[in-house]
């Protein structure tokens, strides 16, 4: 999965790959509401430089890839253990 590719993409190869979305993620959003509705997995922060994060698990691992909001395509800006 490359960097600055889109969201959607990234999903796609991680989900083909084995991993899990993980759909709790994002029930912590704003008043209970997830941002993206067609991504459950996904938590986004507030503010100007506000990021938002998909989580996934895979054979007792966790991964988040931190994606930009600003931009329609929602960029992958990178990925991190959790």
């Amino acid at each position: 999965m490359a960097i600055d590719s889109g969201y959607a993409t990234a999903r796609a190869q991680l989900l083909r790959t084995g991993w899990k979305a993980d759909r709790t993620w994002g029930e912590a959003g704003v008043g209970g509401r997830r941002t993206y509705p067609r991504y459950p997995e996904v938590l986004c922060g507030h503010g100007r430089d506000a990021v938002c994060t998909g989580r996934f698990h895979k054979a007792g691992h966790a991964i988040l890839v931190m994606i930009n909001p600003r931009s329609k395509a929602l960029p992958v800006t990178s990925i991190d253990e959790d």
